[in-house]
């Protein structure tokens, strides 16, 4: 594996080899990446899934860790505003946190699904090698206006779970 790592990133700037070359086998691990199509239906009752457990997304954008960040968030405000009235009853008190969840689903399903979508397909193109899919994708981001390229990142990095109307 360590031959394989070398190769890919020769190269690339110091330390990059070195660290490779230094870090012990025990520690060097190749983990296979999924993602899978988008799910409804993220719990039952008062109990759901939140961030990868949900939505995994591969890691071509980083945005795994951070759709679980916004994710909590989001879920926090559903439940004090939607599941911390009832306290008459048991009974209650679950179909409040049930309305607060299934809250929380419809708020977050579009974002999770078209970050999971993007970055999948910014992972397939991405590693394209063939030499004249290189050309062509290298041609084709290079057409792309900076204002549709900045405001699409913008879509992506500048999301604010505080300021979802809950």
């Amino acid at each position: 594996m360590r031959e394989e790592l070398l190769r890919l990133f020769d190269g690339w700037c110091e330390p990059v080899l070195e660290l490779i070359s230094e870090t012990p086998l025990t520690s060097l691990i190749r983990n296979a990446v999924f993602d899978r199509r988008p799910a409804r239906g993220w719990g039952v009752g008062a109990m759901t899934l939140l961030g990868d457990a949900i939505h995994p997304t591969t890691p071509n954008l980083g945005q795994g860790g951070c759709l679980a960040i916004e994710d909590a968030a989001v879920l926090a405000r559903c439940l004090n505003k939607y599941g911390s009235g009832a306290r008459s009853s048991d009974a209650a008190t679950r179909s409040a946190i049930s309305v607060a969840l299934c809250k929380f689903e419809s708020l977050r399903f579009a974002r999770t699904t078209a970050i999971a979508r993007y970055s999948r397909a910014y992972g397939v193109v991405g590693q394209w090698e063939n030499r004249w899919a290189v050309e062509l994708r290298e041609l084709v981001l290079s057409l792309v206006p900076k204002r549709l390229v900045e405001r699409f990142l913008r879509g992506i990095f500048n999301y604010d779970a505080y300021g979802v109307s809950i």
